[in-house]
C-alpha cells in the first residue's frame, strides 16, 4: 500500500509481555517493513490500549524496541512519570531514535491553552515529536484543535506535531489536519485501532484533492 510510515500497536499483540516472543515480533517485523520506518506503539490502556500491562513491561518493551534496532521511531505516553519518559527519551536518543511524547482524550477536547501547555510539555520532556488525539463533542472543538495547533505553531513550539481530533465529528483533521500546523496523518491497512481511523486509500484521494486545489488557487 506503500505507507511512508508503519505503526505497530504492539499492545495488540497477545504475547507482547513476553520479551522474547516481542524481541521475535520486532524482529520479523524489521524484515518485514524493509525501508519503511516503524514506529513502536504499546498504548496505555486508559489512553486506549487493548490490553492492560503494568508500567514495567512497558518500559521494558520501550528499551527492547530501542536496543533491537528495529523500531524507527518509539512512541510514549505523557502520563507516563516523568523519571521513566526521561530514561527512555535518553536512551532512545543515544541510539538515534526520534520518541513521540503523546496525549489521548477519549471523552473531551481540552481548552486551546490546556492543549498547547502539553504541546510545550512534551517538547521540554525531550520528544521530537509531540501527539494529542482528543474527541469533540461538536464542530467546535475540532476547530479549537486546529486552533491550538496553529497557535503553538506561531508561538514557537519547534518540533513536529500530530494533532487528532477523533471521531466522526474529528474525521476532516484526519484528511486536512496538515493545514492546520499537523506533520502526520494515521490511517488504516485493516482494522482501525482508533475511533474515525479512516482507510488509507481514501485519505491519500483527500490529501492528494486539497493540495491539487491549493494549487490551483
Amino acid at each position: 500500500m506503500g505507507p511512508d510510515l508503519l505503526e505497530w500497536r504492539a499492545d495488540g499483540y497477545a504475547r507482547i509481555a513476553d520479551l522474547q516472543e516481542a524481541a521475535h515480533a520486532l524482529n520479523r517485523l524489521g524484515q518485514v517493513a524493509g525501508n519503511t520506518p516503524v514506529i513502536f506503539t504499546c498504548r496505555l490502556v486508559a489512553e486506549g490500549g487493548l490490553q492492560d500491562l503494568p508500567l514495567e513491561s512497558r518500559r521494558q518493551l520501550w528499551h527492547l524496541a530501542i536496543e533491537t534496532g528495529n523500531a524507527s521511531l518509539v512512541d510514549v505516553e505523557l502520563a507516563t512519570p516523568p523519571g521513566i519518559i526521561h530514561e527512555v527519551v535518553t536512551k532512545a536518543h543515544d541510539r538515534g531514535v526520534p520518541v513521540i511524547l503523546s496525549y489521548h482524550d477519549f471523552q473531551r477536547t481540552p481548552p486551546v491553552r490546556e492543549i498547547t501547555e502539553r504541546l510545550y510539555r512534551m517538547q521540554h520532556l525531550g520528544a521530537d515529536i509531540a501527539k494529542v488525539a482528543v474527541m469533540p463533542e461538536s464542530q467546535v472543538d475540532v476547530l479549537r484543535l486546529f486552533q491550538a495547533t496553529t497557535e503553538a505553531r506561531a508561538s514557537g513550539l519547534k518540533i513536529p506535531v500530530i494533532a487528532i481530533s477523533m471521531g466522526p465529528l474529528g474525521a476532516i483533521s484526519r484528511l486536512a489536519g496538515w493545514l492546520f500546523g499537523s506533520d502526520l496523518i494515521f490511517a488504516a491497512a485493516g482494522r482501525s485501532s482508533a475511533p474515525g481511523q479512516l482507510p488509507l486509500d481514501l485519505v491519500r484521494q483527500a490529501v492528494n484533492l486539497l493540495r491539487e486545489a491549493g494549487q490551483q488557487g
